[in-house]
C-alpha cells in the first residue's frame, strides 16, 4: 500500500514538473546553432531565467539585457536603465566566479526592465560555471538557478 501511494505522488510530481515548460517556446530555444565556434568572449542578450525547484521559467522579452566578456578578464553589460561592468576569473575550462561587480545607480522602478536589472544582477555575483551550447550561453549562478543567453551577432 505504502508503495502504491509512493508511485501516485511521483506520477504527480512528473505531471507538475511537465506544466508550463514550453510557456513560450521562443524564450528558450533549445534548437542548436550550426556553428559551434562561439566562446565566451562575446556578446550575449539574455533571454531569461530558469529555477529548478520548484520548475519556473520567467522569459526577459525586451528588457534590453546583455552581457559582453573580454579575453583581459573584464564584463561589462547594460540594460534599458542601468550599464554594469567588473572583472571574471575563469578556471577548469568552465568555472567562472565573477570576482568585481559594480553598476550605475539611476533609479529605474516599477517596470519590468526594472525587475530583470535586480535579476541579473544579484544572479550574475552567484555565478559558479557557464556553459556553451551553438549559440546560447547558460550561466549557472546557484543550485537551483540558471541564467540563459543568446549570442549578438
Amino acid at each position: 500500500m505504502k508503495y502504491k501511494y509512493l508511485f501516485l505522488l511521483l506520477i504527480l510530481n512528473l505531471a507538475f514538473l511537465s506544466c508550463d515548460e514550453d510557456e513560450n517556446p521562443e524564450c528558450f530555444d533549445t534548437t542548436i546553432d550550426i556553428q559551434t565556434d562561439y566562446d565566451l568572449y562575446n556578446t550575449w542578450e539574455l533571454l531569461g531565467k530558469v529555477k529548478e525547484r520548484p520548475y519556473k521559467k520567467e522569459c526577459a522579452d525586451g528588457v534590453g539585457g546583455y552581457i559582453s566578456f573580454h579575453e583581459d578578464g573584464t564584463f561589462g553589460g547594460s540594460f534599458s536603465c542601468n550599464g554594469m561592468g567588473g572583472e571574471y576569473e575563469l578556471s577548469n575550462g568552465n568555472e567562472l566566479k565573477i570576482l568585481k561587480c559594480h553598476q550605475t545607480l539611476r533609479g529605474c522602478v516599477g517596470n519590468e526592465s526594472a525587475y530583470w536589472e535586480e535579476t541579473f544582477s544579484s544572479e550574475l555575483r552567484k555565478t559558479r560555471r557557464f556553459q556553451i551550447n551553438g549559440n546560447k550561453l547558460t550561466l549557472y549562478t546557484s543550485i537551483n538557478t540558471r541564467l540563459i543567453f543568446k549570442i549578438i551577432d
